[in-house]
């Protein structure tokens, strides 16, 4: 997929039978990558207010700083970062379980994400 919104952007998107949507790829306004994730039963989320997130990758675990944001409605939260490895560390693992100041949020299943993420990496390098 490519998202105008961010410079045209290539990006791989998910859905999970909890109501999950993530997104991975690239803002080519900021020069970053970033994972994005939206769900309907986030309904406390404020828009652009940030907090602490972290991310378990097969027990290999980052800190990051979330954003809270609405897309057609539905709450998210975009995490951005400017190292490449971490879409490496992403894509070569098999879960990433995401955590706030609360506990758990989230399990995501990265099957195929390698795969998909080598077929943004392409499209975006077509594109210039």
């Amino acid at each position: 997929m490519i998202d105008p919104s961010l410079g045209d952007g290539c990006l791989i998107q998910a859905a999970y039978s909890d109501g999950s949507v993530i997104r991975i790829g690239f803002d080519r306004n900021r020069g970053e990558g970033y994972v994005t994730a939206f769900n309907e039963a986030w309904g406390d989320i404020e828009q652009g207010q940030t907090h602490g997130i972290l991310f378990d990758l097969d027990g290999q675990e980052y800190d990051a700083m979330a954003t809270g944001l609405y897309l057609n409605d539905v709450p998210g939260a975009d995490i951005y970062f400017d190292n490449p490895d971490f879409l490496f560390d992403i894509a070569a693992k098999y879960t990433m379980n995401i955590y706030n100041e609360n506990g758990y949020v989230t399990a995501i299943d990265l099957g195929g994400t390698m795969i998909g993420l080598e077929a943004a990496i392409e499209r975006q390098e077509e594109m210039g």
